[in-house]
């Protein structure tokens, strides 16, 4: 099965894989995770239980909180979705030379670096250029 075929957007794919990690998060930190906004968020997850892959349930100790789970269904979809997507690396990235694959991992973790240093804003790349 090619991503493609999965039948499902990239923040639902997003979505159904950080549930399989982190099952019975609130709705609210998965909106933020994936940096939804809350009527799309809303959105995704009502089409996601209408094709049986995730039940929300109030937090019983707060009922302010919505809770999202997995069913089995919805596992079923993550790992059909993560073997489409190893299937996908290995046809690309798994072509590579072992040397190219080493210069890849390189640039990559360079990348994520600078990401990172963004992301923590000009302050404290100011900081870090001042020492």
């Amino acid at each position: 099965m090619g991503l493609r075929r999965t039948g499902l957007d990239h923040s639902a794919v997003f979505a159904l894989r950080l549930l399989a990690e982190n099952d019975g998060m609130s709705q609210r930190d998965l909106a933020e995770i994936l940096h939804l906004s809350r009527p799309r968020i809303t959105s995704l997850l009502q089409g996601l239980e209408k094709v049986g892959a995730v039940r929300r349930l109030a937090d019983p100790n707060d009922q302010r909180v919505t809770r999202v789970y997995l069913t089995p269904e919805g596992r079923r979809q993550e790992e059909a979705n993560r073997a489409a997507f190893e299937e996908y690396v290995n046809s690309t990235v798994g072509s590579l030379s072992d040397d190219d694959k080493c210069e890849l991992a390189r640039l990559l973790e360079a990348l994520a670096l600078r990401i990172e240093e963004r992301l923590r804003g000009p302050e404290d790349e100011q900081a870090r250029s001042a020492r």
